[in-house]
């Protein structure tokens, strides 16, 4: 199966997806194909936002890789955190990859509005949620960058340092001279060292939560994808048949028709 077939796919309107999918999965059974007339007949029809967003990557891909950067920073960003880093630097990274996200939601909504199919802030929210989403999900990266993401996706897991406060170590000061009332000490930079291993292990913690959260919720969309995908294969298995019953009704009525013209003529004539 060649690329090209699949990028054409993609590029086709909504309203012919499915009549392309299935043309195309035939041409490939036709040409002994019948792995690759598998895989095809088994894709799903993009959501409106995927398929937004794949035309988008198909026309502006330049503006797409912006994004993608964006992203690459942010993760950079957020691990260098958890290690004690500067947050200044993910403070400042998580903006920039928001207003890339805001940029290209907007680049998407303009392919809809051209299309015909003015967005509802429903699926602007859902453009937005998904261009998020793809900054945490390696895979969902390359199907934007290839244009062939097939389903709106959800932010999971990512971006929970934003709000993790850094301690940092204080330098060593001068030991002030000594009074009569001494004044309260200050934490020493041991101290100071075991708050920031605290806080990053808080972060830790809640990353490792977040993360079982985000399996949880992808094994779920998995499985239902697996169902929409088999109702769908069983849906297409079902057209088939009913194609071949109105052939044989059809082949059955021509018969009897012939049979009562023979009938008709082998009658004895009074």
């Amino acid at each position: 199966m060649e690329a090209a077939g699949l990028d054409a796919l993609y590029s086709e309107p909504l309203e012919t997806f499915i009549a392309a999918r299935n043309a195309l999965a035939k041409a490939l059974a036709q040409a002994a194909d019948r792995d690759g007339a598998a895989v095809v007949k088994a894709l799903r029809k993009p959501s409106i936002a995927a398929w937004a967003l794949n035309q988008l990557s198909r026309t502006r891909p330049a503006e797409v890789e912006r994004l993608l950067s964006a992203g690459e920073e942010l993760r950079d960003a957020q691990h260098d955190a958890l290690e004690g880093g500067d947050p200044s630097r993910l403070r400042e990274a998580r903006r920039a990859h928001d207003g890339e996200v805001d940029r290209l939601a907007g680049m998407a909504a303009e392919v809809l509005s051209d299309s015909g199919k003015p967005p509802s802030p429903a699926q602007r929210d859902r453009i937005t949620s998904t261009l998020q989403a793809v900054a945490g999900d390696e895979e969902a990266r390359e199907l934007l960058r290839r244009g062939r993401l097939e389903r709106d996706l959800e932010p999971a897991g990512f971006g929970f340092v934003d709000d993790l406060t850094i301690v940092s170590t204080p330098a060593p000061r001068e030991p002030a001279p000594r009074r009569q009332v001494e004044r309260p000490r200050r934490p020493t930079p041991a101290a100071a060292e075991r708050e920031q291993e605290r806080a990053r292990e808080d972060a830790r913690r809640e990353a490792r939560r977040l993360a079982a959260a985000a399996e949880r919720v992808a094994a779920r969309v998995d499985r239902l994808s697996r169902e929409a995908d088999e109702a769908e294969r069983n849906a297409i298995e079902l057209r088939r048949l009913a194609d071949e019953s109105r052939e044989e009704l059809a082949t059955a009525r021509r018969a009897a028709d012939e049979a009562g013209r023979r009938s008709e003529r082998a009658r004895p004539v009074p």
